[in-house]
């Protein structure tokens, strides 16, 4: 390498070392400069405070300081050129000729002359002269070490200074710095004051109030003004904030309520310029219910079709029944709860758990299964877990499967029948669900049940049974009891839905009872009115006839013709009239008689129809007059055999209305006794100190005050009725003047009326006295010797009544004994009043008129007869009027001779029993001990009369 060459190296490399010892004194010096303004700008910070915005200015002036301090360092250095560093070397060495400057300059132009010239000579001993020096000098001799030293020294005081600081004051001088160098950083400024916020992630729910509070520590509070700041979330000191007064709470503890939080803020506690930290505040976007859908499907064994809708205030569904109810929200939710409580408990019985669908993460799904009636709340939380505002709330109530319901149609739970009769029997059978199976079952006395099955009763939800039974051919006997019902059960699985019928209870009775019970259901009008009836169909026949016979007259075909058709319809409907009450079944013994004239009167009348269908001559108007002069006079005969049983049958009810008086008196006589008995026995016991009956003595003042009601109707009464009398029960009409005499002088009625009084004062023993003399007034007034109408009292018929004969006689004895048992059917029973109904002699009148006819609840199943007041007929097959609920029936299958049901036993299980008085004597002992527990119906009003249907 030649001289020129390896000098501009070393030139170079001295160059070179300068530079970096000038940069290496230039960033000392910078980095000096910035240390102490750091320095500066946090001492400014610690003391005003900067928010953001001015954090930021410092940030960037720190930043622009380094950058520039590097920067100029970096140019100076950048200026040092080789001829500067030659310089620098001849300066050093103290060289006036400058050989360093010389060869620096020779090196570089790079041109030498030729070797042999003197200039060459002069330029390779100046190269080599400056070569020489260069490399005696060291390139630490280029830079002044005071330069160095004193940027270091600078360096090292901001760097101490900065130390002293830190460590005099650590976390401030952590606080500063990162405000200086993070000014994005939400960092409160320096102070003294240290607060702890309550909430330290403060939440609040759309809409409602957030409660905020701050524990300040550190410095007094002493004359401290301490405020809430807001501003909007996100706004770092571009929006203004608010400061709001804040209350203390309790010792250095500071809060305030922010009202109708709707939209995201930032809040802090500030003194002065000191101040807690921002903390944001998270708006809660509570779950809404949107949408709702709820599935119910029943058990599989109600076979019900699924039901589903939106939620309601109720669900409802059969015992086991699932539920699936979805609910869809404006927010995705994680979940929901479901809780069961029973009413008017705040104890959750059932909890259910609610998934979010996969598919749609808004709604949450919820299942359980019926089982109870409850209230339900269902709660929704969303996926950052806030709740509704308000629980969802519905009531759950379980459809009860009802078990089956069996009516009885046909003929009632208690019913009378003769052993020669049909009996329809007739049930109702329904349930909610559908039905399973169903089965008749008959009993009878000491015989063991016979059941048969009802397959098509399967399925259905209501299903008639009906089933004619021929009593003859069961061999059935008056005294025994037939017992029918019906069981039916669902398709529910826990075996709870089985019901059975109501029992229809048939006590078989003989004719001759069956009669008893039809003259004690038979009112006097009825009685007199079955012939005014005849009479009046009889006298209508007549008239068209007669009629017929003017329109002859006036020639007019027309007139003719129309009265002949009426004619004939009328000869049609008083023959219906009449054959019925010759079928009828006789009742009475007058009935026979009268029977015996209705099939007679219904021959002619059939005979007259007849004549006027034929073509006898009936467009001649002479011989169409001839003809029905004829036609009416072949009903005359029967016509006064009629008026002469009419007659009879209307004295018969003359005296029959005054031996209801009898029959009245005698129970009133019977009733007196038993409570003048009573009454003397209470008082006695009273007396004694015995309490044990004390309970009684208010029913029987009430006994005491109908049996007075009573005897006043009869006084009332009985004038009236004995002005009607025939001439020929002058004898009984005397008799009875006699006793209501008897009843007025005495005043017997007044004497209970005192009874009733003093018991009602407590006085038994004065009431026992008047109770006892009504009685003893009464067995005189009422035991006269010699008196038909005290005959008819002590229940003899005297003889020698009206004018008919043994028959009507025979007739009156029945009615006598119809009325007696209606008279002792009201003693002691509740009831009473004066009823202005029927006189009948019948049991107890439903109006509560001891004197009232009636019919009695009990059906009563026999040889048909027709009854004027009530339906068509009495007896017949036990059928009801009227027609029962819809749904398939089993046909009515009859009863044969193979079920013969032998023996006659008379039953005496246990059982429910009608009114004793409504059944015949002989029979009362099983129906009492069989229907024991049954209460009689109360019998119906007397209906209107009807006619049977021409």
């Amino acid at each position: 390498m030649d001289a020129s060459s390896e000098l501009q190296k070393r030139l170079v490399a001295l160059r070179d070392e300068m530079r970096a010892r000038l940069r290496l004194r230039g960033w000392l010096t910078a980095l000096a400069v910035w240390l102490g303004l750091a320095l500066l700008l946090g001492l400014l910070d610690a003391a005003v405070g900067f928010e953001t915005g001015g954090r930021k200015v410092m940030a960037g002036l720190l930043l622009v300081t380094a950058v520039a301090g590097f920067a100029l360092a970096w140019l100076q250095s950048r200026r040092i050129h080789t001829g500067e560093a030659a310089a620098r070397v001849d300066a050093l060495t103290g060289d006036r000729r400058g050989l360093a400057r010389i060869g620096s300059d020779l090196a570089a132009l790079r041109a030498a002359p030729g070797a042999d010239s003197l200039e060459a000579y002069l330029t390779r001993r100046a190269l080599h002269d400056a070569l020489e020096k260069v490399k005696n000098l060291s390139p630490s001799a280029l830079v002044t070490p005071g330069d160095l030293r004193r940027a270091g020294i600078a360096l090292g005081a901001a760097l101490g200074v900065l130390a002293g600081v830190t460590l005099w004051q650590p976390a401030p001088t952590w606080l500063v710095t990162q405000r200086l160098f993070l000014p994005e950083r939400e960092l409160p400024p320096y102070s003294p004051y240290q607060f702890l916020l309550d909430p330290a992630e403060p939440k609040v729910i759309y809409g409602k109030a957030l409660a905020v509070s701050a524990e300040i520590t550190g410095a007094s509070l002493e004359d401290a003004e301490v405020q809430l700041l807001t501003r909007p979330a996100g706004s770092r000191g571009s929006a203004e904030v608010d400061r709001l007064p804040v209350f203390r709470e309790a010792g250095q503890r500071y809060g305030q309520k922010l009202e109708g939080v709707t939209s995201p803020l930032e809040i802090a506690f500030a003194i002065g310029r000191a101040r807690s930290a921002w903390l944001p505040v998270e708006i809660l976007w509570q779950p809404q219910l949107e949408k709702s859908e709820v599935t119910i499907t029943p058990p599989s064994y109600a076979r019900r079709k699924v039901q589903t809708g939106a939620l309601t205030g109720e669900v409802r569904g059969l015992r086991g029944s699932t539920v699936v109810l979805r609910l869809t929200s404006n927010r995705p939710l994680s979940g929901g709860v479901l809780e069961a409580r029973e009413e008017n408990s705040p104890e959750v019985v059932e909890k259910v758990s609610g998934r979010p669908l996969t598919s749609d993460m808004r709604t949450v799904e919820f299942r359980w299964d019926i089982a109870r009636d409850c209230r339900w709340t269902v709660d929704l939380r969303d996926i950052r877990g806030t709740r509704m505002a308000e629980p969802v709330r519905f009531a759950q109530r379980v459809v009860p499967d009802e078990k089956p319901t069996i009516d009885l149609i046909s003929p009632g739970p208690v019913a009378m029948a003769t052993p020669s009769t049909a009996l329809q029997l007739e049930w109702q059978v329904g349930d909610d669900l559908g039905l399973d199976r169903a089965s008749w079952v008959r009993t009878a006395d000491g015989f063991r049940d016979r059941v048969t099955e009802f397959p098509a009763a399967g399925g259905e939800t209501t299903f008639q049974i009906r089933r004619e039974i021929q009593l003859a051919s069961l061999g059935v006997k008056p005294g025994q009891m037939l017992e029918f019902f019906v069981e039916a059960r669902d398709r529910n699985p826990s075996l709870m839905g089985v019901s059975s019928s109501q029992p229809a209870r048939v006590q078989i009775i003989s004719e001759e009872d069956y009669a008893a019970q039809i003259q004690t259901r038979t009112t006097i009008e009825e009685f007199a009115a079955r012939y005014q009836v005849l009479r009046e169909a009889l006298d209508a026949a007549a008239a068209s006839l007669e009629a017929l016979a003017e329109a002859a007259k006036t020639g007019d075909r027309e007139k003719m013709e129309a009265a002949r058709q009426t004619a004939l319809n009328q000869q049609r409907r008083a023959a219906q009239w009449f054959g019925d009450f010759a079928d009828d079944f006789p009742a009475f013994a007058t009935d026979k008689e009268l029977s015996e004239l209705s099939g007679d009167l219904q021959e002619e009348l059939e005979k007259n129809a007849a004549d006027l269908e034929g073509d006898s001559g009936w467009t001649d108007p002479a011989k169409a007059g001839e003809l029905a002069k004829k036609l009416r006079e072949r009903l005359q005969p029967g016509s006064d055999r009629l008026d002469e049983q009419e007659g009879q049958a209307e004295e018969l009810a003359k005296i029959a209305r005054v031996a209801e008086m009898a029959a009245e008196l005698q129970a009133i006589h019977q009733e007196q006794r038993e409570v003048a008995e009573d009454l003397a026995r209470f008082a006695e016991e009273l007396a004694l100190g015995i309490t044990t009956n004390r309970h009684q003595v208010p029913g029987l003042r009430l006994r005491q005050l109908r049996n007075e009601e009573r005897l006043r109707e009869v006084e009332e009464k009985l004038p009236e009725r004995l002005a009607d009398l025939p001439p020929e029960a002058a004898e009984l009409k005397e008799g009875a003047e006699k006793v209501l005499e008897g009843l007025k002088t005495f005043d017997v009625a007044k004497q209970m009326g005192d009874a009733a009084a003093k018991i009602a004062s407590g006085n038994l023993l004065a009431a026992s006295n008047d109770a006892l003399l009504a009685r003893g007034n009464l067995d005189q007034i009422l035991g006269q010797p010699d008196n038909p109408f005290c005959e008819m009292c002590q229940g003899r018929l005297p003889g020698g009544m009206g004018t008919g004969g043994a028959m009507q006689q025979q007739a009156l004895a029945q009615m006598m004994a119809a009325l007696q048992r209606r008279a002792a059917g009201q003693g002691g029973q509740a009831g009473g009043g004066a009823g202005e109904g029927g006189q009948g002699f019948g049991a107890k009148g439903g109006s509560g008129s001891s004197m009232s006819g009636t019919q009695l609840p009990i059906p009563l199943i026999g040889p048909p007869r027709l009854q004027l007041n009530g339906p068509n007929r009495i007896g017949g097959s036990g059928e009801q009027s009227g027609e029962g609920p819809g749904g398939r029936g089993a046909a009515g299958v009859p009863e044969t001779a193979g079920s013969a049901l032998p023996g006659s036993e008379v039953h005496t299980g246990a059982g429910g029993a009608p009114s004793l008085d409504e059944v015949p004597m002989k029979y009362r002992d099983a129906v009492k001990n069989y229907f024991s527990n049954d209460a009689p119906a109360e019998p119906a009003a007397p209906p209107t009369p009807v006619k049977p249907k021409s």
